[in-house]
């Protein structure tokens, strides 16, 4: 799936969910047993029954399935049960209708999610670092001092270091650790 404006062309080759699963699976080979799917953006996701079909034909196989977006589709993509979330903040709170302000309201709010069949749960908090919830814990991770100086992309980057740490069997701490650093990395420099 592709969000960018400029690529929403008429035309172009209408797949069913059986048959992007079947095309992606095919490189399997390519992910190893630790790879998997990730749907981003808000676009993909105005099509939610076929994201919802897609996840489930990758759980079938057990092909990890990870979402990150906000507002409707994260709202909707939850349903589709997918292994992990990366929702910031802001993104989360609009799902319980008021402001999410300490790491014990966070914590609650992912362990709701988990409960809604949702794998993991990673809530960027920008500058203050990121919460990483599992069934089995709740970990924090402060942000390194950086000078903010563009922090467009340090999300889609935080998505990126998770899944690298997913690849690379690293720990939730380890994970955890990796991706607000890759974040902040990505949007600053070392104070």
């Amino acid at each position: 799936y592709c969000h960018n404006p400029e690529t929403w062309a008429d035309g172009g080759e209408e797949w069913t969910p059986e048959q992007l699963f079947q095309r992606v699976y095919r490189y399997r080979n390519y992910w190893g047993k630790k790879g998997g799917i990730t749907v981003s953006g808000g676009e993909p996701l105005r099509q939610m029954d076929f994201v919802t079909r897609l996840f489930q034909l990758a759980r079938a196989k057990g092909v990890h399935t990870a979402l990150d977006t906000a507002g409707e589709p994260l709202i909707l993509g939850i349903t589709a049960k997918p292994d992990c979330i990366k929702p910031n903040r802001e993104e989360l709170e609009p799902l319980y209708g008021y402001r999410l302000a300490t790491t014990e309201s966070l914590a609650e709010a992912a362990w709701q999610l988990l409960h809604r069949g949702v794998g993991q749960v990673v809530v960027s908090l920008g500058a203050q670092g990121a919460l990483l919830a599992t069934r089995e814990a709740v970990l924090f991770a402060a942000a390194p001092t950086v000078t903010a100086l563009n922090t467009t992309g340090a999300g889609d980057t935080m998505t990126a270091a998770l899944i690298y740490a997913r690849l690379h069997g690293l720990t939730p701490e380890e994970t955890l650790q990796f991706a607000v650093a890759a974040a902040s990395a990505q949007g600053g420099r070392e104070k």
